[in-house]
């Protein structure tokens, strides 16, 4: 068993062409390699898998064939860690049984539930890969896929960028995604291609909006409630960020109100903890914007500009002020445990 630890950014594939000078790649440890990768994802007909946080792959690359199971995991961050088992196998046929049994756990052991599973879903793409390394020793991937997802007669482009971690701390990606961002326009990507995949069946359920319980400590300094309250905030905000792009009214009242308490945080208390002082130009920039769009909304209730205000969020949350925030999130995270 290894433990999956990767970050997933989501590309233009006009800016593709940019992000391939990015001279970052200049100093992979390897020759810039590329395969062309097959997926073929399994599950039943309720997907009684992806129910219990599992996804079932068989990838052929090249002449070879190899089935992946992928455990339960979480997602903070963008840092997406999970659980995998892998084995090679002859064919395009799955052979469970050549999976260790604590890769099967309960559910695929079941020979009821075997003999429901089948083909659900295809991606095919080609996967360009560097490797880096920085002076402690940290080591990653970092892959380019271009290619589609296939369900049925339906297709759903895949033009993304993953950083995975061979060795070392998940500090590294982090790093790494915020020097990528500062020359090629990148979005932080949550979900995964067999979370896509599942979704261009219409499976996927809807990211619901998130307002954690607040409860302000007692007993505490200054110091430790302003570094209480701004990693609340900041967690507030990322954990509504996936459903306000899916224009989740309740997620994006969150993530403004957030934002807002951020910026007033920081003028407030300006050189108060220098661990926050990468987030402040951003903050300030984004809550810029978000007032430009609340204006907007007030404004529905006379004339008709609701296109402009969706326009005006896909353009925030594409934007680099607000990737680079939620990298910037992330590099803390790894150094810190959240509130």
């Amino acid at each position: 068993m290894a433990t999956e630890t990767e970050l997933k950014l989501a590309i233009q594939t006009d800016d593709v062409a940019e992000f391939l000078t990015h001279p970052l790649l200049q100093q992979a440890t390897n020759t810039r390699a590329q395969q062309f990768l097959l997926n073929t994802y399994y599950d039943t007909d309720n997907a009684l898998l992806y129910q219990h946080k599992i996804a079932l792959r068989v990838r052929q690359k090249g002449a070879l064939w190899v089935q992946t199971i992928k455990g339960a995991g979480q997602c903070q961050a963008g840092l997406h860690q999970r659980h995998e088992w892998e084995t090679p196998i002859d064919n395009n046929q799955l052979n469970f049984k050549s999976f260790q049994p604590e890769a099967l756990g309960g559910l695929l052991t079941d020979e009821r539930i075997r003999q429901q599973i089948k083909p659900l879903f295809t991606t095919h793409f080609q996967r360009t890969t560097w490797q880096l390394q920085n002076d402690t020793g940290d080591k990653l991937e970092l892959c380019l896929d271009q290619g589609h997802i296939a369900y049925q007669h339906q297709q759903s482009p895949i033009c993304e960028v993953e950083l995975e971690l061979l060795h070392g701390q998940p500090i590294f990606l982090y790093q790494t995604a915020l020097q990528l961002i500062e020359v090629v326009p990148l979005m932080l990507e949550n979900a995964s291609k067999a979370q896509r995949g599942y979704q261009l069946m219409g499976l996927q359920t809807p990211v619901q909006a998130v307002n954690r319980p607040y409860h302000t400590p007692s007993d505490h300094d200054e110091a430790f409630l302003f570094s209480y309250i701004y990693q609340y905030h900041i967690q507030q905000i990322y954990q509504n960020h996936r459903a306000a792009q899916q224009g989740d009214e309740h997620a994006r009242v969150y993530l403004s109100h957030g934002f807002k308490i951020l910026n007033a945080l920081s003028n407030l208390f300006p050189n108060r903890d220098k661990r926050y002082q990468a987030l402040q130009t951003d903050i300030v920039n984004i809550t810029a914007q978000l007032h430009g769009i609340e204006d907007l909304a007030q404004l529905n209730t006379l004339l008709p500009y609701d296109r402009e205000q969706r326009s005006a969020y896909d353009a925030l949350f594409k934007s680099l002020i607000y990737n680079r925030f939620l990298l910037n999130v992330g590099h803390l995270s790894a150094q810190e445990p959240a509130v």
